[in-house]
């Protein structure tokens, strides 16, 4: 039975809306955005589908997570689980009128059309043309493309005289001040310190005076004629600490401004916790930074540059964190500000992940080390001219047992177009890469250093070492043709590393898939299992019946797999054959390649657990890619859970933590095996460059809302609570839990009992 509906008027048993396309849409990227959210207060929606002009439907990503409806319906268990959106590509500089239909199909195969609406789609502005052009030139480090469509057209040029007089560079500077004067950041950042000062400021002050000890916490600054109004600015933020055991520490690196050398005598000779020494000659930043370095008598070193801020509380936390975790190194939370200081937008970090250190410097502001270990490393290179820091700290994590990350904006990083990484990109990334390098060989890595997909992005490519041979384990139950596209796309896409598949039948009784099954025998290995669906057991027998030390890692793979490039399995075994590296999980993309599916499982994310970057755009219409908050999508990183749609496992920690639990037969298997791992001591990477598609939920039948595993989550919750209580500590707490974005948090929080992440190297390594 199929039903229709007019415009936006739904049956008395749905709600929802079709919030985009608008009736009159204005394109700038040849893309037509869908999105919307529908569920029925009767039966469950199956899927949804969508129609251009009566074209052949095509399947909207449904269910999505909506916690804004969810909140308006708390009654209706599935309201929350109702959203959709997609992208639909248009044709280039397309203009006129298009007729948009969304279908809903129950169970029952019946369809009702949900939306049915005309849309005129207007012209774009001639000029707007330039910023197309525009994305993609030069570096992306100050600016994301997508961030030039907050332009308007009578901008353009405007921007287009500024990038003709100044580079890429100036145009980037510029962007981040339009969106900075336009953003609703600068006013989340005002209203937080309208918080703290009212309502966290006298706790942590009282809190202060029962510190059972105060250590002395020392910063160096190195200058060269900063601008005396940043200079002084920088000081002042440090003399305003909550926390009063502080020395500062400041190397000015010969400035030939005439002020600077007045103005630091007088601080000086007014503070005496501020120490100064004038450098005879101009020796570089590493050079003034080792000079700032001998005047240290503290416990513990912070890094600042001369035109930046610290909060308030900085060095309170500081102190927290050196009473009770005993670190090696402390690293923060930063903002990110126009030269005025107001507020650009936010660096939430994850707790400590080596991975991710070494695909990005993740870590840039406010990082400190102690003071022995900081010496005993040999402090700063003096040799290096750019990228010290990122030197510095490779030094440090090589030789730190305990690193703690405390999630909260604790510097204020001034961004402007003198800085020197900004000036000197291309130094920047050969510098960088030959300190990769360096840290490599130190760490007995052999292995080489490649350029990522942007600027200070990098990809390192582990040597693979000869004894490696992966098991590829793909349950199925009969889906033959979909079988034969996930092991014809194997086969065609691993080339240098010994495997074998073994497809674990269960109990299949369609013919067609019973023959395909019969003639891979010879080339591959089939086993038939028999009982109930318990993905749990049937991974575990399949390992049992392997019986081989042969074999140096599982591969554990969905039916509805395909992988789409080459060498994918050699990126994820490159990282696992790593022995403190339990785990490796892919980068997983819906069908049309466009739009992720799984970027790594945060724990707590939307309720139990749920996929990173899940409906983000993986790929631009102009067929550039994007990296995601921080990188997200484009970096090798530490997680707490990957997904077993495709995940490699090392034999050795397979058999440590007994494989997956049993008990959790459908849901949560995954994580909790994941989870597991890391309780043990094992590390869990999410391997960016690995990327294939998953036909999500094709064998199975699709999820309609309602959870699907109760029992499980049920387990799950009871094991983990904990855990999802306090928060993953690979997902800042500033970043909304109910976003598989990296959306923030509004209002940001304000926290008198920060959550610290503390990172404990491993034994296993």
């Amino acid at each position: 039975m199929t039903q229709t509906n007019s415009e936006n008027y739904l049956a008395e048993n749905l709600k929802g809306s079709l919030d985009l396309p608008a009736s009159h849409h204005d394109t700038t990227d040849d893309i037509l955005l869908i999105s919307g959210w529908v569920f029925s207060s009767t039966m469950p929606i199956w899927r949804l589908t969508f129609s251009i002009d009566g074209s052949k439907a095509e399947e909207l990503p449904y269910p999505m997570f909506r916690h804004d409806v969810g909140a308006a319906y708390p009654n209706i268990p599935n309201a929350g689980s109702s959203g959709f959106a997609y992208r639909y590509p248009l044709k280039p500089n397309f203009v006129g009128t298009l007729n948009l239909k969304i279908w809903i199909t129950y169970h029952d195969n019946s369809e009702f059309c949900a939306f049915d609406r005309t849309v005129e789609v207007k012209p774009r502005h001639p000029v707007s043309q330039f910023f197309t052009k525009l994305q993609g030139v030069g570096s992306k480090v100050m600016v994301k493309t997508s961030k030039f469509a907050l332009f308007a057209p009578r901008a353009a040029k405007k921007v287009y005289k500024i990038w003709q007089q100044g580079g890429i560079s100036a145009v980037n500077i510029k962007v981040r001040e339009y969106i900075a004067s336009r953003s609703l950041n600068d006013y989340l950042w005002i209203d937080n310190r309208h918080n703290f000062h009212h309502y966290v400021a006298p706790i942590l002050r009282e809190k202060l005076q029962k510190l059972p000890a105060q250590p002395k916490i020392s910063i160096i600054i190195p200058t060269y004629n900063p601008p005396k109004a940043w200079l002084q600015a920088a000081i002042e933020s440090v003399q305003k600490q909550l926390y009063p055991n502080w020395e500062l520490c400041i190397a000015d690196d010969a400035s030939p401004e005439p002020y600077v050398k007045s103005f630091l005598q007088k601080q000086a000779a007014k503070d005496p916790r501020i120490k100064v020494h004038f450098c005879a000659t101009n020796g570089g930043t590493a050079a003034a930074s080792n000079a700032a370095l001998q005047l240290v008598t503290g416990d513990f070193v912070m890094l600042m540059d001369h035109d930046d801020l610290i909060t308030e509380e900085a060095l309170f936390r500081v102190a927290e964190s050196i009473l009770t975790d005993a670190p090696d190194m402390i690293y923060s939370d930063e903002g990110m500000t126009t030269p005025e200081g107001r507020m650009i937008t936010f660096a939430f970090r994850p707790m400590f992940s080596l991975e991710y250190l070494r695909s990005h410097p993740y870590i840039v502001h406010f990082v400190g080390f102690k003071t022995t270990l900081l010496k005993q490393v040999g402090g700063f290179d003096s040799s290096l001219k750019i990228s010290q820091d990122y030197d510095l700290i490779l030094r440090i994590v090589e030789q730190a047992k305990t690193i703690v990350h405390v999630p909260q904006v604790l510097y204020l990083w001034r961004i402007h177009q003198t800085s020197s990484g900004h000036q000197k990109q291309a130094e920047v990334i050969n510098a960088s890469k030959q300190i990769l390098q360096r840290h490599l060989d130190r760490c007995q890595l052999p292995g080489k250093v490649e350029d990522g997909v942007s600027f200070n992005y990098f990809q390192v490519r582990y040597d693979l070492k000869p004894e490696q041979k992966v098991a590829i384990i793909i349950p199925t139950k009969n889906h033959g043709e979909l079988v034969r596209q996930c092991i014809d796309s194997i086969e065609a896409t691993i080339k240098d590393i010994p495997y074998e598949i073994i497809i674990v039948d269960h109990a299949s009784h369609d013919l067609k898939s019973i023959y395909y099954f019969k003639s891979l025998e010879g080339r591959h290995r089939v086993m038939r299992y028999e009982g109930s669906f318990n993905f749990s057991a049937i991974n575990n027998w399949a390992v049992k019946q392997i019986k081989s030390k042969k074999y140096s890692h599982y591969l554990f793979c969905n039916n509805d797999i395909e992988a789409i490039e080459p060498g994918w399995l050699e990126r994820m075994v490159e990282l696992a054959q790593n022995p403190d590296i339990g785990v490796v999980g892919a980068k997983l993309l819906y069908p049309d390649r466009r739009v992720i599916q799984h970027a790594g499982v945060g724990v707590g994310l939307n309720g139990i657990a749920e996929h990173y970057g899940k409906f983000m755009a993986n790929q631009l219409m102009d067929q550039e890619f994007t990296d995601g908050y921080m990188g997200a999508l484009y970096v090798n990183k530490e997680m707490s859970a990957v997904t077993a749609a495709c995940l490699l496992m090392r034999r050795d920690a397979f058999e440590e933590v007994q494989g997956f639990d049993e008990k959790l037969a459908v849901g949560f298997g995954d994580v909790d095996l994941c989870l597991r791992s890391r309780a043990a001591g094992y590390r869990v990477v999410f391997c960016s460059q690995a990327t294939l598609i998953h036909h999500e939920s094709y064998s199975r039948g699709k999820t309609t809302g309602i959870d699907p595993h109760p029992a499980d989550s049920r387990l799950f919750l009871e094991r983990w609570l904990s855990m999802i209580k306090g928060g993953d500590p690979y997902y800042n707490p500033n970043l909304s839990p109910v976003s598989t974005h990296w959306d923030f948090l509004k209002p940001l929080p304000v926290m008198v009992e920060v959550p610290r992440r503390i990172y404990q190297h491993s034994q296993k390594s």
